[in-house]
Order: C-alpha cells, then sequence, then structure tokens
C-alpha cells in the first residue's frame, strides 16, 4: 500500500534519536506490525485498510 514504507521511514527516525539504532528500528517495525495485524482484523478491503492502518498507528495494541 502506498505510503506505508514511508511512515514506516519516519516512524524508524523517530525512535533511533533514542541512541540505540537497532532497537530502535525493530521497534518501529514491530509498531508497524502490530498496526498492519489491526487493519486486517479491522478493515474489508482496500480503501478500508489505508484508513485501519492508520488507526492502528495510533490506538494502542488490544
Amino acid at each position: 500500500m502506498t505510503g506505508t514504507g514511508c511512515a514506516l521511514s519516519a516512524i524508524i527516525a523517530a525512535t533511533i534519536t533514542c541512541g540505540e539504532t537497532f532497537t530502535g528500528a525493530a521497534a518501529a517495525c514491530v509498531f508497524m506490525k502490530n498496526a498492519g495485524e489491526y487493519a486486517a482484523k479491522h478493515s474489508q478491503g482496500l480503501g478500508s485498510f489505508a484508513s485501519a492502518i492508520l488507526d492502528g498507528l495510533t490506538i494502542p495494541k488490544e
């Protein structure tokens, strides 16, 4: 889906500023994975998946 790679890059950039670059990058990937899992559960197609992945980035993991 267009934009998810850019979003992941931004999240990685934010997390690696803490000093632990590998750990920060890994945490960002897990964060995006959790958002994708949320979107997969709560969407009905590609259009709603795009919105649901944004929701998944802002809603704490269930």
